[in-house]
């Protein structure tokens, strides 16, 4: 190559330098006799004097050399000749110092030209573009001129295209007049042939050595534009466009922060403002409506009296009327409707009941009530329910009648409703709705119907107005005309209030549960640890039973026992289901585990939460409607019905209270029609009044459904205490203390010594007794005192009737020898020992049971067991799953608007940062020699490297952005993905735990996920594709983004399905991160030629990094679009010849860069659709990933998800269609993990033996 300016410069002045040394050395010689032209022998040649004339440097003008004393300067070589002066002669010829000689064919000779044989390469040249004959003369358009050689620009280029075959490396060459060497043409310009240049048009772009001008469009490019523009309004549009978004995003939170904090400001206001309004409009309506009946009443009795006088003996009108309350009194915080009226209902009472029996009968209240037979039915049945009686008690007692009375009076106008009350009722639920004739189905219940029925009634009423036909159900919302209401009304409120509340399941026998010797054994650091026992007893069918005890007394251990749960330790006994020996575990379809945490989607509805539920666990064909119905009855059971369209919410989001959901969280189980049910801790968090309203559903639950009900519970109010049927009493070490009836679990104590202090809750009591804490008062009781059968105590606990009609009799039985403790332990001074005594006692008094007594604690005799439930199939569940992960994450909205924002601004940063695409960067030319026309190719192939370098120097920057754009989506997307995965862990575990098919929900998260990250992908490539200004299309922007969102977000489930949601994070994030940065080929240690050096490299590289095939098919992508002058792209058969030529440099730049070394004859084909043989290896990467991931969550966590160790449950439980199962699924990742190594290696490798330097 040509010397550049410089290194000329200096060399010439040293030619100069020796030239004038050596003249002044001649000169002195030639003064001093030593040396003469006479003396010089030229023979047939002139001779000449080399100390005046000139001399022409390459580059550097012409010297002029002068000697005034030379007595010789006459004796110049004429035109053509030049005076040797040099020490050798010219290679080839016989030559003398001082002698004229003949120029060289690259010289130019006029008279008096002096020259130096040793830098004859340099002196005298004739000058670049031009020839000498022997006047220099410019080379014409077409031509190069060097040396006084010509060359055809034209030709030059057919030879290497047609001739050498090598491809058409020369096109795009501008030849102009006066060219000394080939030059491409200049960017912004594109030359059809060697003698034409034309600026290129406004919309396109034409860069370096263009041979035509629509290669390249370029939209913000304008004439003769010399590098890639960005139009204007796409600048702008992607600028203010995440501006905006981002603006829209904090508006609309706050918007939306700020109504929420209004509405809840707005709602306690009005709260406050109204409660003392509204109580005292609805006592005084309340008032208004029940006075012409008391009137009435009051003149009945009158009647009465003057028909029989005897009657005042029971109670007189005055003493039953007070005339003094004629008026109504507004301080409403003293005053109760009772108090409010003149009535005296005691007094009314003892009037009324004339057979003295403290009991009114139907005839007794109708003597002044008047009422007809259906009217007097529905009397009785609200003021029982009122009280907390059963509904079905024909009679009323005196301390109910009291106290319920006058509300009784006031509601029970409600049933038989006239037409005008019914229109009353219309009218009033439209003011509650947002149409005439269409309703929320919340406003029902919040409606004057919520005086009279309860939630279950209404839902009941909703039900049968749809089945007459008289209502339509779309959503949350019910359309009925008023003609259709007011007809079909009376007659379904005289069905519903005549109804005795119970189902179908009353007639069904629930699951009873024994258990004998049970225990739990535990493995912490090497050592076992009993948890459980020996527990002996039974829970019977549908009975509500509670466990308590102190901390560490075992109580969720025990419940996990028996409902197969406890598969984090060893547990031993037996265990009977409905009499049959054998877990409640074989019967998961039949049994409801409601944890402690409140686990459940917080985005999705009450009723929501519950279809969803139901969709999931009921058998197989279940209709929707049924589903729908049972949801319905479920909300209306637990009292959820006025939310059942408010979100769950969580820490993050406003939702429903704490008690509500923990219902909902109850309801959740319901859903499956479970005939026992396990809670654990229901009451815990809630305040005194959710948590009695929870365990008030439970009950409602037993009686109604006759569901058998277990709940672990944490120091219950005595009326929550009560609730209970049974209850199982533990003390630390999981031994048992009492297990019997609630009621008579004050006589055990008692008989043993221990005293309830007044006031105390009786369930602390027992907890502290359990603990130890608590000493007996002492030997109180001879031993001649204690009963030893259940019959005995029946004296000490009576038979009570409690709020839903259960009676309650001591079933227990105080062993002979167990009346009072031994004087020698009348003083415990440990509580360990006082709960070893405790243990003791029990088992002393279990083992003195008598037959009869020991059958309570004993499994009955072997009845039907649960009917084996069909699981919903696999495509059903997948459609279920993917219908509410796209609920779930619409609600999601912002927090994946924020997500997109984030990524769309760091592609945006990234394209800005980076500029637009730069193809070209200085233009580069070949070596003069190496074009000469010659039959030997080799010296042009040398020059390959130089004719490309236009192209090839830009290739860093391509890499780095592809690299930079490739890493920050990797980790946000992982990031993200991770998220998915871990946000919804402990609802995965209970669903997983619950018999939820695990493939169906793995299989919908990655459909939605992989939708929702391709769209985030689209945004983002056509971000960077816009803003990069890329020469292939958009869709090979898309397709490599998509392609690279889908191995990222396979690495993120592949983490989450192991890694704890606390590490998940920063170990997703330094993965991706690492791999992408060090493994992609972009940057050492591992760059394309590394990972092309070996198969080990190249499969490593290509598994764990997610930016390895990105990276590449997006820099392929691009210089697969130049054309073949660029030096990537070659025509075909010319790839052969090259290779055939032998060079030492590579002569395609794709080998030069181990560019698609494994696709290499596809990647030099030119193309601007893109290169995509890293398609395959992308897909099955994440495909090999995912299938692990899948793996991992059957495997992997499996006591927080209620199952046995895998190993464990194949050993145990397995079956052939077990094993079967296992033996497919390994084979299958084996074959996957084969199928993308394969992928990632598949093809030549082509550039082996090519020396890229």
């Amino acid at each position: 190559m040509r010397p550049n300016k410089w290194a000329s410069a200096v060399s010439a002045l040293l030619s100069v330098s020796s030239l004038l040394l050596a003249l002044s050395g001649v000169a002195n010689a030639q003064s001093s006799g030593l040396l003469s032209l006479s003396e010089v022998d030229c023979g047939t040649r002139k001779a000449c004097t080399r100390l005046t004339g000139v001399m022409r440097l390459e580059g550097q003008g012409t010297v002029r050399l002068e000697q005034p004393e030379d007595p010789y300067s006459d004796e110049q070589c004429p035109v053509n000749y030049q005076c040797v002066d040099s020490a050798e002669g010219m290679v080839g010829m016989d030559t003398n110092i001082g002698c004229c000689d003949h120029c060289g064919s690259h010289q130019t000779c006029r008279k008096g030209t002096v020259g130096m044989y040793d830098q004859s390469d340099r002196v005298n040249v004739c000058p670049g573009g031009h020839l000498c004959n022997p006047t220099p003369q410019q080379c014409e358009a077409g031509f190069i001129c060097q040396r006084n050689i010509i060359q055809n620009c034209t030709e030059l280029r057919e030879r290497a295209r047609d001739i050498f075959q090598v491809g058409d490396i020369h096109a795009g060459i501008y030849c102009k007049k006066g060219s000394s060497n080939i030059a491409g043409c200049p960017a912004g310009s594109y030359c059809p042939n060697a003698t034409t240049m034309v600026n290129c048009s406004a919309g396109y772009y034409c860069p370096y050595k263009s041979l035509v001008e629509d290669e390249f469009k370029c939209d913000g490019c304008g004439e003769a534009a010399t590098e890639i523009k960005r139009s204007n309004a796409t600048v702008v549009f992607y600028i203010i466009a995440p501006i905006v978004l981002f603006v829209f995003v904090i508006y609309r939170t706050f918007k939306r922060w700020r109504k929420e904090e209004n509405k809840e400001a707005s709602r306690l206001k009005a709260d406050r403002e109204s409660y003392n309004r509204a109580r005292r409009d609805s006592l005084e309506q309340k008032l208004k409506n029940i006075e012409p009946k008391l009137r009435e009443i009051q003149v009945k009795i009158e009647s009465l009296i003057e028909e029989d006088p005897e009657l005042v003996k029971r109670s007189a009108s005055a003493e039953i009327f007070d005339s003094s309350q004629s008026s109504f009194n507004e301080d409403i915080h003293s005053r109760s409707l009772q108090e409010q009226s003149s009535l005296n209902a005691a007094s009314l009472f003892d009037f009324l009941d004339a057979d003295g029996s403290n009991d009114l009968t139907y005839a007794e209240l109708n003597t002044v009530l008047g009422l007809n037979e259906y009217k007097l039915q529905a009397f009785v049945k609200v003021m029982n329910s009122l009280g907390g009686h059963p509904e079905s008690d024909t009679s009323v007692t005196k301390e109910c009648f009291v106290e319920h009375f006058l509300t009784t009076l006031e509601l029970s106008d409600n049933f038989g409703p006239t037409v005008d009350q019914t229109v009353a009722l219309y009218d009033e639920i439209c003011a509650l709705s947002p149409g005439d004739t269409t309703f929320h189905i919340e406003d029902f219940y919040n409606s004057r119907l919520q005086d009279f029925l309860d939630d279950i009634q209404i839902n009941d009423m909703l039900k049968k107005l749809r089945d007459g036909g008289k209502a339509v159900f779309v959503s949350n919302r019910v359309t009925v005309s008023k003609e259709d209401f007011v007809a079909a009304y009376p007659d379904i409120l005289n069905k519903i209030a005549l109804s005795d509340g119970q189902t179908i399941h009353q007639k069904v026998k629930g699951i009873d549960l024994a258990f004998e010797s049970l225990c739990l054994e535990v493995s912490v650091a090497k050592k076992k640890i009993k948890i459980l026992d020996n527990l002996t007893g039974r829970i019977k069918a549908g009975s509500m039973t509670a466990l308590m005890g102190g901390s560490g007394a075992g109580k969720t251990s025990m419940l996990n026992a028996l409902c197969g749960r406890a598969y984090y330790g060893q547990v031993t006994g037996k265990v009977f289901v409905n009499g049959h020996a054998g877990g409640i575990e074989d019967h998961k379809g039949s049994v409801g585990f409601v944890p402690q945490d409140d686990i459940m989607y917080a985005e999705l509805t009450v009723k929501e939460n519950l279809l969803f539920a139901g969709r999931f666990k009921l058998p197989a064909g279940t209709p929707e409607n049924e589903i729908e119905d049972l949801a319905d009855k479920v909300m209306a059971s637990l009292g959820l019905s006025r939310i059942a369209n408010s979100r769950v919410g969580d820490v993050n989001r406003r939702g429903v209270s704490g008690g509500e959901k923990k219902r909902v969280n109850i309801g959740i189980e319901l859903m499956a029609k479970p005939k026992i049910l396990f809670l654990d801790e229901p009451t815990s968090g809630l305040d005194a009044s959710s948590a009695m309203l929870c365990m008030s559903s439970l009950r409602k639950l037993v009686d109604r459904e006759n569901v058998t009900v277990t709940a672990v519970i944490h120091q219950p109010r005595k009326f929550i205490f009560e609730l209970f049927d049974n209850v199982i009493l533990l003390s630390v070490g999981g031994k048992m203390v009492y297990h019997g009836d609630v009621f008579a679990s004050k006589v055990y104590f008692s008989k043993l010594g221990y005293v309830l202090p007044d006031g105390e809750n009786i369930a602390d009591w027992m907890i502290d007794i359990s603990s130890g804490e608590l000493k007996p008062e002492g030997d109180k009781l001879r031993k001649s005192t204690i009963p030893t059968r259940s019959s005995d105590i029946i004296d000490d606990v009576q038979m009570r009737k409690t709020k839903f009609g259960r009676s309650s009799i001591a079933n227990i039985a105080i062993d002979q020898n167990s009346a009072a403790l031994s004087p020698h332990k009348s003083a415990i001074d440990s509580a360990k020992d006082a709960r070893k005594v405790l243990n003791d006692k029990w088992a002393k008094h279990m083992d003195a049971l008598d037959e009869i007594d020991k059958k309570d604690y004993s499994a009955p005799p072997p009845y039907n067991l649960p009917e084996p439930i069909q699981n919903q199939p696999f495509l059903m569940q997948l459609v279920n799953h993917i219908i509410r992960n796209v609920i779930v994450i619409s609600r999601n909205g912002t927090t994946k608007v924020v997500d997109a924002f984030i990524l769309m601004i760091a592609v945006i940063a990234i394209s800005l940062l980076n500029g637009t695409l730069e193809i070209t960067k200085t233009s580069s030319t070949a070596d003069f020699d190496a074009l000469l026309v010659t039959s030997d190719p080799k010296p042009l192939l040398t020059q390959w490297p130089a004719l490309t370098a236009y192209s090839t120097r830009a290739y860093t920057s391509v890499l780095q952005y592809n690299l930079q754009i490739g890493v920050i989506i990797s980790v946000l997307v992982s990031l993200a993905a991770a998220k998915v995965m871990s946000e919804k862990r402990i609802e995965f575990f209970r669903e997983a735990g619950s018999g939820y098919d695990i493939n169906a929900y793995f299989l919908a998260v990655n459909i939605t996920s992989t939708i929702e990250y391709a769209l985030q992908m689209l945004l983002a490539s056509g971000s960077a594709y816009w803003l990069r200004n890329s020469l292939v299309g958009y869709e090979t922007f898309a397709i490599n983004f998509l392609l690279l969102s889908w191995v990222s977000s396979s690495w993120a489930f592949f983490f989450a399905s192991f890694v704890p949601p606390k590490n998940l994070t920063i170990t997703t994030a330094f993965f991706i991160t690492f791999t992408c940065l060090l493994f992609s080929g972009g940057i050492a240690p591992f760059e394309y030629k590394d990972i092309y050096a070996g198969v080990g490299y190249e499969i490593l590289c290509g598994a764990i990094s997610a930016t390895r095939f990105f990276q590449e098919s997006m820099v392929v992508s691009e210089y697969r679009c130049l054309p073949e002058q660029a030096g990537f792209t070659i025509s075909d058969g010319a790839e052969y010849l090259l290779n055939n030529y032998n060079t030492n440099t590579s002569v395609n730049a794709f080998s030069y860069f181990n560019l698609a070394m494994r696709d290499h004859d596809t990647a030099v084909v030119k193309s601007c659709d893109g290169w995509f043989w890293g398609a395959l290896p992308s897909v099955f990467i994440g495909l090999t990933l995912r299938a692990f991931a899948c793996v991992f969550l059957h495997i992997l966590n499996r006591g927080q998800q209620a199952k046995k160790k895998f190993v464990e449950e194949l050993r145990v439980n397995g079956k052939l269609k077990d094993y079967a199962t296992a033996f497919v699924t390994t084979s299958l990742l084996i074959f996957l993990t084969v199928l993308s190594g394969y992928f990632i290696i598949r093809g030549d490798l082509s550039g082996e033996e090519v020396q890229t330097d």
